[in-house]
């Protein structure tokens, strides 16, 4: 006899005292209560440890895997999935919101049983919580971020745990995921809201030469995936990653010409990544950031 459904949101936090109740509280509005929450302090200096034991005590679904140390952003996820009972995982930061119906769109669309998984759209807002942007991505498709999927669990067990050198999930699991599941599902639903801060990890918010460099270190997932030996590529899969990761070199070293003439990227995704090789591009991007997001369909 299978397991009930339920939803194990991991949750990472560094430094997210003023945001995390308002994302809890998001949760417990669910209209589906399936879930629960595997909180990770990771090393904070404010009060999120603190805020977390609280959190905690006052609601049985949520539970504290770690306050105190300094794991790392990837060690720290690793941490909460192997705290995880549920059925389907998914991440939601600790300074983000779900919207009433997330939990129920996140289990209607992900099989339990297979190695399966569902991507979301998101909308982004500021800092206290107004909304700057409509649905993205564009189109038909949902967002490959770790906040926007729902692997199954026997997904997650072929692609946890994340490696620790790398300094962020998003593209180990979003890449990952799409190299292991021929067909995922796309939900046209908003499942999470993405708040834009100061504190963001996300560096497409950073300058220029910040930026680039963190970028550039995030792609290393591509080639970790290529090299990984957990599972076998597709060679349909193979060639996205090696495209990837071929980009992510000719857009850190700022090769305009290069990332022109790729024989193998749409003009959505040379005028996206030429808007991150360069400077004075760079600052056109961020001077429109509604009208230049969300075009490429991830």
């Amino acid at each position: 006899m299978s397991s009930p459904p339920l939803l194990s949101v991991l949750t990472p936090a560094f430094n997210e005292e003023d945001y995390l109740a308002a994302m809890v509280t998001s949760l417990q509005h669910q209209s589906d209560s399936r879930w629960e929450l595997l909180l990770v302090d990771d090393g904070s200096t404010d009060g999120t440890a603190t805020e977390m034991e609280r959190l905690a005590s006052l609601d049985s679904r949520i539970r504290v895997v770690s306050t105190g140390r300094k794991w790392g952003k990837v060690a720290a996820f690793n941490q909460a999935f192997a705290a995880s009972r549920g059925t389907h995982i998914c991440h939601i930061g600790a300074d983000d919101l779900v919207p009433p119906g997330s939990v129920a769109t996140r289990l209607a669309a992900t099989a339990a049983q297979d190695e399966s998984v569902s991507f979301g759209k998101f909308v982004t807002m500021d800092s206290g919580g107004r909304p700057t942007s409509g649905p993205l991505p564009r189109g038909a498709v949902g967002s490959r971020s770790s906040a926007g999927m729902t692997l199954s669990r026997p997904l997650a067990e072929r692609l946890f745990p994340i490696p620790e050198d790398l300094p962020a999930e998003d593209v180990w699991l979003g890449s990952g995921a799409s190299a292991l599941v021929a067909e995922p599902v796309h939900v046209a639903e908003v499942i999470y809201q993405y708040r834009i801060h100061s504190g963001n990890s996300n560096p497409r918010h950073k300058p220029f030469a910040e930026m680039n460099e963190k970028m550039f270190s995030r792609a290393r997932a591509a080639r970790a995936l290529l090299d990984q030996d957990r599972f076998s590529l597709t060679p349909a899969a193979r060639a996205e990653l090696e495209t990837r990761w071929e980009v992510a070199q000719l857009r850190h070293d700022g090769d305009i010409r290069g990332i022109l003439l790729h024989p193998r990227l749409s003009w959505v995704e040379k005028l996206a990544n030429l808007s991150m090789a360069h400077p004075l591009l760079w600052r056109v991007r961020q001077s429109f950031p509604q009208l230049l997001t969300g075009w490429r369909g991830r």
